[in-house]
């Protein structure tokens, strides 16, 4: 598959914050300032002409493709081909993003958010739920049209491959339930808390712990079997993600940056909400290679949209993609 693009780059740096100047603290969780993260978009199925079904979160990488995870599209696609996967047919041209959004519910915001069709859902190959829950838990979806960046829609800057975040304070975002099961209710504003990201090794432990104890889950189950695909996060009480959050981003300030994030993490696990046990996410940095392939070798797009430009010069921008190396 080979796309053109003709999308010309708009002035909008990467990861960009609104509000830069707002003071008041994340760690407890509230609600998002109008636009203040301006690269998170909400995926939307449409079951009839008067219903239209929220189903989780991304995030713009380009103006013309969403990060979110893998399992989201577990009912929607036709798994039977390797990695474009087909979109079943009776859900063609009901699976849609929104960007630009902050109230789900209102349709008369400052600046009006924009709608476009999902036409390819691009999964990693070895992502295999019944094998592991967590492990490659990636997909990038192509959409029909680019959308038009403005204050309230752009790019996420991608973390460097290998980078660690380890004992980092960061975010995650979305518009997912305020509690567990039947307590909880889906959040028409965007939703903001803070996410301090724990070494894998202490994360592992503690939710193997509480597993044991709670559940009595086989333990392969609920780990991940390749440690550097996952990152680890959370952990504290109203401090996770909780169901409608699955895809949402994890995100932490770029060093000597005045305003800027990387998106290090997708939610893949949003079933700890409440708890205080940790939460795996994707590790974009382990995965930066495969993303960075699918969007010039499969689109042939320009991977600038969320590369932050103290990151890499564009002399070394050829994809390193291989299988082998990587174990993907």
């Amino acid at each position: 598959m080979q796309i053109q693009n003709n999308v010309e780059k708009i002035n909008f740096p990467c990861g960009i914050r609104n509000f830069p100047d707002i003071t008041d603290k994340i760690s407890n969780g509230r609600s998002t300032y109008e636009f203040e993260f301006p690269w998170i978009v909400a995926i939307f199925k449409n079951s009839s002409i008067e219903k239209h079904e929220f189903i989780s979160s991304g995030t713009l990488i380009h103006p013309r493709l969403i990060l979110t995870a893998a399992h989201i599209f577990d009912n929607y696609v036709d798994s039977n081909s390797a990695e474009e996967i087909s979109i079943i047919d009776k859900y063609k041209n009901n699976l849609y993003v929104r960007s630009g959004d902050y109230d789900l519910s209102n349709t008369k915001e400052s600046k009006g958010h924009q709608i476009n069709i999902i036409d390819e859902i691009i999964i990693h190959p070895h992502f295999n739920r019944s094998i592991s829950l967590y492990d490659n838990d990636i997909a990038i979806l192509y959409l029909r049209d680019n959308f038009t960046f403005d204050y309230n829609v752009q790019s996420i800057c991608l973390p460097p491959e290998n980078a660690i975040f380890n004992n980092k304070n960061c975010f995650t975002a979305g518009w997912g339930k305020n509690g567990r099961k039947k307590l909880g209710k889906y959040q028409n504003i965007l939703q903001v808390t803070e996410t301090p990201v724990i070494e894998i090794n202490e994360c592992k432990k503690r939710i193997y712990q509480y597993e044991k104890i709670n559940r009595k889950n086989n333990k392969n189950s609920f780990l991940p079997i390749n440690n550097d695909s996952v990152i680890c996060a959370g952990g504290k009480f109203n401090k996770n993600p909780c169901k409608g959050d699955n895809g949402s981003p994890l995100f932490c300030p770029i060093d000597n940056s005045i305003n800027q994030y990387y998106q290090v993490g997708v939610v893949s696990d949003a079933s700890n909400c409440n708890l205080e046990i940790p939460t795996f996410f994707t590790n974009i940095a382990f995965f930066r290679p495969w993303i960075d392939f699918i969007v010039t070798d499969a689109f042939n797009l320009k991977i600038d949209f969320y590369k932050y430009f103290l990151d890499e010069i564009e002399e070394d921008l050829t994809p390193t993609y291989q299988p082998k190396k990587y174990n993907f």
